[in-house]
């Protein structure tokens, strides 16, 4: 049996400009990356702007939005996430 691999998660924290959100989102997606958190303060909301440079990407993965990011990620890693 082949083995299943562990879902990559890739995390955004305060990547301001729509553009680049969309181009990171699209190039994650090339990448396999199995879904994205941004932290909700200080980052690009997700519009048609970012949902463009993505290129689709926006559509066709989770995406989860956090208060503050490091937090999120202490929990994560105390949880053995």
């Amino acid at each position: 049996k082949k083995k299943k691999k562990p879902p990559i998660w890739l995390a955004l924290d305060e990547v301001v400009d729509p553009q680049n959100l969309g181009a990171i989102l699209r190039t994650a997606k090339f990448l396999g990356v199995s879904g994205v958190v941004v932290c909700a303060k200080n980052s690009a909301p997700l519009s048609p702007v970012v949902s463009k440079a993505s290129s689709g990407a926006l559509e066709s993965f989770p995406i989860k939005s956090v208060g503050v990011m490091h937090r999120f990620l202490q929990r994560c890693a105390e949880d053995g996430w």
